[in-house]
């Protein structure tokens, strides 16, 4: 409520938000180089990553002057990959690629969550400044209570789970004849959930049953940290993690004429499809409630005229030629979806100079 706040000269005095942390980690890789001749060349590495932990601001948890940072440990890694790249057809044709696993244990999620419930008691030290007549006698323990009167939730960082993301990715870049070049690539993933404690689904869980979907499920209570917390639990065990379609691939087609002085002319039509992914862990895919992006392709087209000899270049372009709808993102509005959208069909003109 900011200043609008009938406390808010009373909240002053704990406007401080100090904190600090410290996390280190000693990393590793080990890794080859092999070149079988002067178009053949392979490698591969095992190598270690580390994401530092941290925290957040500092949150009152209960309108009664009592903090946390809700602090998160690190995140960790191992990746193994093997890889190539050759060329062929007297180098006309190049082509690289490589298959990696990659293993993610503690993995950091930063989500908004309610992080005291209306009703919920919290037990504060017995001298505690009863000014509001907010204390009470705790009914599981000896000290003093304050019964919060009111939902606090925040954003949160948290060590959820595991994760294994196995892949593919081919590159190619072909020069077929004098002026033509066609070039792309395509990849797989296989990005999956192993391991993700005490999930809950609660996707747009009225508008579900309203609609005739599949139900979120029922409220159970679990005891998580000694808490018995109530929650719509599911487990998300085999799950894709967001943004990470399991096929996509783009290829484009260029020719060049070139033309007097210098001029080169370039026509180029480039196309890009990509498999369904999702923009949250619960992977929900039924009707307008889809909380990802299904399979879209799309198409660009552009003209070049480029000046090799004075470094400058007019391009005219048309981007998503077909006018796709695309969500870059999504999440639960107040009873609608709400979501970030790629452009449309537009359109216009680049002047480039290199100096």
């Amino acid at each position: 409520m900011g200043a609008s706040g009938d406390d808010f000269i009373n909240r002053l005095q704990y406007s401080d938000n100090s904190h600090k942390g410290a996390w280190s980690k000693g990393t590793w890789k080990v890794g080859f180089d092999y070149l079988v001749n002067d178009d053949v060349f392979f490698y591969g590495s095992v190598d270690t990553g580390y994401k530092s932990g941290g925290f957040g601001d500092l949150v009152d948890i209960c309108d009664c002057n009592i903090t946390d940072t809700f602090d998160y440990d690190p995140e960790n890694n191992i990746t193994y990959e093997l890889g190539f790249k050759i060329t062929m057809l007297d180098g006309k044709l190049n082509q690289l690629g490589n298959v990696f696993l990659m293993d993610n244990t503690d993995l950091q999620d930063t989500f908004y969550a309610t992080i005291t419930g209306v009703g919920a008691e919290i037990e504060v030290p017995v001298d505690y400044d009863d000014t509001e007549g907010r204390t009470a006698a705790c009914t599981t323990g000896e000290g003093d209570c304050v019964i919060v009167g009111r939902d606090i939730g925040t954003l949160i960082t948290q060590n959820i789970g595991e994760t294994r993301n196995m892949g593919v990715e081919l590159e190619f870049d072909w020069r077929p004849y004098n002026g033509g070049r066609v070039n792309g690539w395509v990849a797989w993933l296989d990005s999956e959930i192993t391991e993700l404690d005490n999930s809950q689904d609660n996707w747009f869980c009225l508008e579900r049953a309203l609609l005739g979907l599949t139900n979120c499920p029922d409220k159970t209570t679990r005891t998580i940290d000694g808490n018995d917390i109530e929650g719509r639990y599911q487990s998300f065990v085999g799950n894709a993690m967001p943004w990470s379609p399991e096929y996509s691939a783009t290829v484009t087609y260029e020719h060049n004429w070139f033309l007097y002085n210098g001029m080169r002319l370039s026509p180029i039509v480039s196309a890009h499809w990509q498999d369904e992914m999702f923009f949250d862990k619960g992977n929900f895919d039924e009707g307008a409630l889809h909380s990802g992006q299904d399979a879209f392709a799309t198409a660009d087209v552009a003209l070049r005229l480029i000046n090799e000899e004075s470094a400058w270049a007019v391009e005219l372009y048309v981007r998503n030629v077909t006018d796709e709808v695309v969500r870059n993102w999504a999440d639960r509005g107040p009873g609608f979806m709400r979501a970030s959208l790629g452009k449309p069909r537009h359109y216009g003109i680049k002047f480039n100079m290199a100096f």
